[in-house]
């Protein structure tokens, strides 16, 4: 535990504070941080949930709405007074709340690029009171090396799962020979980058499509281009920091990896899961498209569950960032009926919390993922023999949410939350408008045309009558 002086030890306060994020279409949460609230509150935390997205114009940018006044948002947490704040990949913290309130902030890292909502590169992003968790253990020293102020509170914590979810559907029909839910990613920017370094001096071109290469061998390995000007240059020009050209090049390389080993198993029975944009695979595999279920999007626990239920096989085809380290959705199959068929690393995770024998297959190409495939639709008996020790490892082990929970209590000084009730507020951001803003809708634009007619309409009230009439009359002379 982060030793933070024990200011919090016995203390009888439930109340979290969280900024969480969505990409889905229709703005809910997605499975993940839908167990994760739903489990902070069966523990006993009476969580307020700000959705990132509402302070926000898009979760890129590096400063909140002109509509939200950073004042009222830190007078709105401090009359909150919480344990702590919890930030989902360091979402909705900016400059005034490291320095207008006293918690703990615990930032939870699902990516390894944190969003810089406190104003961007040049600004500091993280304070004295901050403890962040990574995914990977391999991210902790670059993680601290790049943010000084964080040595020594960087830990690793793992994904995890609710194995009792999977407990009570074990007689659902197998009807999917091989699942993959997951997503397309968009490289429009990286396109759009190399179409513009078409027209440039040669030295440009390849200073960067050398760093395209030194990125194949890992996520981390591009951070020694962080200081080329021409990788500066490209981010101005752009307006894109160094780390969001690393991982739109991560991107790419994940979405190439992804095509390319789910053709190779598209013929034996893929059922593929995602959001519309796998539509635009068209362009790279059809076999891959004819898989994909268009009518069967995956937005929320159950329908997950379901799917991996009703699998045979259930396939981890990770993020080119995950390096060693597992996504959650290698937790959620290891806790289900289906076989996970994970990538191998010389280095997973998997041998780290599983040991050496771990029982997961792992395929090194699209070859040896096939073959895999094929031999564990084909043996039924040694399939189900393997899902029973993962199912066995993720109860030993204790990878569950609740166990995350308590991690992030402990830091606090609180090992148990016995005697609490819990439940979840979600907070709307008319809360913290700014009051000049009042009236306006929470996703409405702010337009020059808009702000005229508000200050107009405000001047209708402060300006004398007899002066209002007689500018209104030259204005039709």
């Amino acid at each position: 535990m982060t030793d933070l002086g024990g200011i919090f030890e016995n203390n009888e306060n439930n109340r979290v504070v969280a900024f969480i994020h969505s990409y889905q279409a229709d703005g809910g949460f997605d499975p993940y941080m839908s167990l994760l609230i739903r489990t902070m509150e069966k523990e006993g935390v009476e969580l307020f949930i700000i959705k990132t997205n509402d302070l926000v114009s898009r979760l890129a940018d590096n400063k909140f709405r002109i509509s939200i006044s950073e004042t009222r948002l830190v007078q709105y947490i401090n009359k909150i007074d919480p344990l702590f704040i919890l930030s989902i990949n360091r979402g909705g913290i900016s400059k005034a709340i490291m320095k207008g309130t006293s918690c703990p902030i615990i930032t939870r890292m699902v990516d390894l690029v944190p969003f810089m909502h406190q104003g961007g590169v040049n600004e500091d992003l993280f304070c004295e009171r901050d403890i962040v968790y990574v995914p990977t253990r391999e991210s902790i020293e670059p993680f601290e090396r790049q943010y000084p102020v964080l040595r020594g509170r960087v830990h690793y914590l793992p994904f995890a799962t609710d194995p009792s979810e999977f407990s009570g559907s074990k007689d659902i029909v197998k009807d999917i020979p091989i699942s993959f839910v997951g997503t397309y990613f968009y490289c429009q920017q990286l396109t759009q980058i190399l179409y513009r370094l078409q027209g440039c001096e040669r030295q440009k071109r390849d200073s960067f499509l050398q760093f395209m290469r030194v990125m194949q061998e890992g996520f981390f390995e591009g951070k020694s281009f962080s200081e080329d000007k021409i990788l500066q240059d490209i981010g101005r020009e752009f307006a894109l920091s160094c780390d969001d050209i690393r991982m739109i090049v991560s991107n790419a390389y994940a979405l190439n990896k992804r095509i390319h080993y789910l053709d190779s198993v598209a013929d034996l029975g893929l059922k593929l899961f995602g959001t519309s944009n796998w539509i635009e695979v068209n362009q790279f595999s059809l076999p891959v498209l004819f898989s994909f279920q268009f009518d069967e999007e995956i937005y929320d626990r159950k329908k997950l569950i379901n799917v991996y239920q009703r699998s045979k096989i259930a396939l981890n085809i990770p993020h080119h960032q995950a390096g060693a380290g597992l996504p959650y959705r290698v937790f959620d199959i290891m806790a289900s009926s289906a076989l996970l068929i994970t990538e191998y690393h010389s280095e997973s995770e998997l041998f780290d919390l599983f040991g050496e024998d771990m029982p997961v297959p792992m395929y090194r190409d699209a070859v040896e993922l096939r073959e895999l495939v094929v031999y564990y639709l084909e043996h039924e008996e040694e399939r189900k023999k393997l899902v029973g020790k993962c199912n066995a490892l993720i109860r030993k082990k204790k990878l569950t949410f609740e166990n995350k929970v308590h991690t992030y209590l402990s830091e606090v000084g609180i090992a148990e939350r016995t005697g609490h009730i819990g439940c979840v507020h979600y907070v709307k951001s008319t809360e913290f408008r700014s009051p000049f803003f009042w009236g306006w809708g929470v996703t409405e634009g702010i337009s020059v045309c808009s702000i005229l007619g508000r200050l107009k309409a405000m001047a209708r009230w402060i300006v004398p009558y007899n002066i209002w009439l007689s500018l209104s009359q030259r204005k039709r002379g």
